[in-house]
């Protein structure tokens, strides 16, 4: 089973997010293909694609999720929204899935609204998400060599992980006990300010 692009607990390169949309827009094209022909085929194809879509859905319109979608910035939050949106359209407009009537209308609808994702705009080395949590979980599981900062960056993984006010007002209790370019790399300010 596909899982969802976790955008708000790690990173995925351009190239990642690519090869997801294909994923979708080839598969929904080559069912199209053959839906008159090869009905029972298209339909399974068109079942795993719903599947999926479903698993990504689900996860795209949590709140938490979009809060932390929210306090990302530039490129990395375009590119992420624009592969959400594109998630949540396709979904929203599958009707009927398990009927042969609306087969095609569906399977061009997923490829349609995927489609229509900025693929230009996503550069294949570049990395998007949530640059700070990744940035957090591998210095302190990879560099245990400042216990000090490491307990720092264990509350900011807690935080990122579930994010609450109580979290937030714990790393708000500590952060000013730490060098600011130290932490920099660790710490979106954007969503911790989004809680206090």
């Amino acid at each position: 089973m596909l899982e969802p692009l976790q955008f708000d607990l790690d990173t995925y390169t351009g190239l990642q997010i690519k090869e997801r949309l294909s994923y979708y827009v080839e598969n929904s094209k080559s069912a199209l293909k053959i839906h008159k022909t090869d009905k029972k085929r298209a339909m399974s194809i068109l079942m795993e694609l719903k599947n999926h879509l479903d698993i990504e859905y689900k996860y795209y319109t949590k709140l938490r999720f979009e809060k932390v979608l929210s306090s990302f910035e530039n490129d990395n939050h375009d590119v992420i929204n624009d592969y959400v949106d594109g998630i949540k359209k396709a979904r929203a407009k599958l009707i009927r899935t398990n009927s042969y009537d609306h087969l095609g209308s569906n399977l061009y609808d997923i490829s349609d609204y995927i489609g229509f994702v900025e693929i230009d705009a996503i550069c294949d080395n570049s990395v998007y998400g949530h640059l700070y949590c990744k940035m957090a979980k591998d210095k302190f599981y990879n560099d245990k060599s400042d216990s000090r900062l490491s307990e720092l960056l264990s509350l900011l993984i807690k935080f990122y992980s579930s994010p609450s006010k109580q979290k937030a007002e714990e790393i708000a209790k500590v952060i000013n006990n730490y060098n600011p370019k130290v932490i920099q790399p660790y710490v979106n300010g954007r969503l911790i300010k989004r809680y206090l």
